[in-house]
């Protein structure tokens, strides 16, 4: 017995429907609702390898950028009520002259960072210092502090710091191999 060409379509005022582009026995078209399922199962499989990759490269929220008026040079803002402000998503401490309320330092803990992430975002240092295990890059008034004496892209960043001047530093010497 063959599969019938024809379906009734059980709605009101239907009379029968054609099974071109359904379902049809020995046609060589493949089903709409495999091909849907099909592109489901893709579709998914291209979502959990996404969120997989980015799970893995440590994808993280953009670096912070501080309006002016939270950094040195400038009066600490009478809505900063002590030495500490949650700005945005981020905690950001400041360091500052107790009469004059001029901000001499703002500090951000920044441990969810490497140090290749910030150079894709900050472009290359201007120079560095270097204290046994401490490492600050800087990029003119901007810095952060890596706690290691070999700085490498995946180096964990601990702070960006914001200083009033560019500090006396090194030039930037670029990353080496150290075995």
């Amino acid at each position: 017995m063959s599969m019938p060409e024809v379906i009734t379509n059980v709605g009101p005022c239907h009379g029968p429907m054609p099974l071109e582009g359904h379902i049809r026995a020995g046609s060589g078209h493949r089903p709409v609702l495999l091909e849907l399922a099909a592109s489901l199962v893709f579709g998914l499989t291209v979502l959990v390898a996404g969120v997989v990759t980015a799970a893995r490269t440590g994808a993280t929220r953009p670096l912070p950028d501080l309006p002016q008026r939270y950094l040195p040079g400038h009066p600490l803002p009478a809505d900063v009520p002590s030495f500490i402000l949650g700005f945005e998503a981020y905690q950001v401490y400041f360091d500052f002259d107790s009469q004059t309320r001029i901000i001499t330092r703002t500090v951000i803990p920044a441990t969810e960072y490497t140090v290749g992430q910030v150079l894709t975002a900050w472009g290359t240092p201007s120079g560095m210092i270097q204290r046994q295990t401490m490492t600050y890059l800087f990029w003119d008034t901007r810095a952060v502090l890596v706690y290691s004496s070999s700085v490498q892209p995946d180096s964990r960043v601990e702070y960006i710091l914001y200083e009033p001047e560019p500090a006396q530093m090194l030039p930037w010497r670029g990353f080496r191999n150290v075995r």
